[in-house]
């Protein structure tokens, strides 16, 4: 009985190893073929240290975060109000992405859940894991709606958006002329918003050049000097939350009123006042010629009032169409003048001179 019990001990020690030699060794059939390749990953990378380059224990991605949070491209909340195929393209993150693939204007669909510009649109994060991840998506020079070439160097990635959409309806005319008798307009017609990289550009107005005093169409020192466009100025080394930086602002408040934000701009204006001087001297400028062509397209009737942009819906002529398009493309701006000074000045004074010309001559 007693050696009955020890045989059985035995066996039951023995029982683990015989189980895995036939693992091992045993019903080992023929070898297969091998199988296909595998996608290289990031073989040799130490993790820890890979995320380290972004994720690290600074402040760098903290402060744009917060920064970016308070941005009207976070805050605009278009996204879910413009989610549609020729929309899409400027007001979603998915949208933006598409097109940048596919080259094309509109989306082929509007899209679930979707998103307001973010980290991702504008930067290619989690591919390489190294720091070229921040860098800008898209930076070659790209063809604009209104035909022109347009190359503002780093800004190129903005200037997909912020540029001229000649719209609601778009008019059977050429950008550049007038040569249609007459146009149907709606109250949305006139440049869409956003006209920043066609006016840093100096292109994409109706160049229209009246009979009496005509201004040449030149451009400010901005089109050549600022070689990088909008990240120059709008993204220079943040004051906080306040401006610059991934806020994007150019102006926040200070001790009750607004105050220009210039930390992008000490490299060429030097001196403070000087550089107020300036932008104070071309804010009256343009807003009192915005105002002259106002009041003179309202007499006309296109406008709704003579303070607005806002068009009448009715039939108006090619020229009136011109001059309404110019119109929008400087508010639409929203620059008052800065990013190109001289082109802006030429655009309005023209404009202002042929409407004149068209009352004098009864058309």
């Amino acid at each position: 009985m007693i050696k009955n019990i020890k045989i059985s001990r035995l066996h039951l020690m023995l029982l683990p190893l015989i189980g895995l030699s036939i693992m091992f060794f045993g019903c080992e059939g023929p070898e297969g073929p091998p199988g296909a390749d595998g996608v290289d990953g990031l073989a040799g990378l130490d993790i820890n240290e890979t995320c380290k380059v972004c994720h690290d224990s600074g402040e760098a991605i903290v402060a744009r975060r917060a920064q970016y949070a308070v941005s009207v491209h976070a805050t605009g909340g278009h996204a879910g109000a413009e989610n549609r195929t020729d929309c899409a393209a400027c007001h979603t993150s998915q949208g933006f992405l598409e097109v940048l693939t596919t080259g094309q204007d509109t989306v082929v669909a509007a899209f679930a859940n979707p998103n307001q510009p973010n980290c991702r649109t504008c930067h290619d994060l989690h591919n390489t894991y190294t720091i070229d991840d921040w860098a800008r998506r898209a930076t070659d020079a790209f063809t604009a709606r209104t035909g022109e070439t347009i190359d503002i160097g780093e800004g190129n990635l903005c200037g997909r958006c912020h540029q001229l959409r000649p719209s609601f309806p778009v008019p059977a005319i050429t950008v550049g002329t007038a040569s249609v008798d007459s146009v149907t307009v709606s109250t949305y017609s006139g440049a869409h918003n956003a006209s920043q990289s066609n006016m840093l550009n100096g292109s994409g107005a109706w160049e229209v050049v009246p009979t009496t005093g005509p201004v040449a169409y030149t451009n400010s020192s901005h089109t050549s000097i600022v070689t990088n466009g909008c990240p120059t100025c709008h993204m220079a080394d943040a004051r906080g939350t306040e401006a610059g930086g991934h806020t994007m602002k150019m102006h926040y408040e200070s001790r009750g009123s607004e105050a220009l934000y210039t930390e992008g701009c000490k490299t060429c204006h030097t001196d403070a006042s000087t550089l107020t001087a300036l932008v104070d001297a071309a804010d009256e400028s343009v807003d009192g010629l915005l105002e002259g062509l106002i009041l003179a397209l309202f007499d006309r009737g296109v406008l709704q009032t003579d303070s607005t942009t806002t068009p009448v819906s009715q039939k108006i002529s090619g020229e009136e169409w011109g001059a309404l398009f110019n119109l929008k493309m400087v508010e639409k701006d929203h620059s008052h003048g800065i990013h190109n000074t001289n082109y802006t000045e030429a655009i309005l004074k023209n404009t202002i001179a042929k409407v004149a010309e068209m009352a004098a001559s009864g058309h």
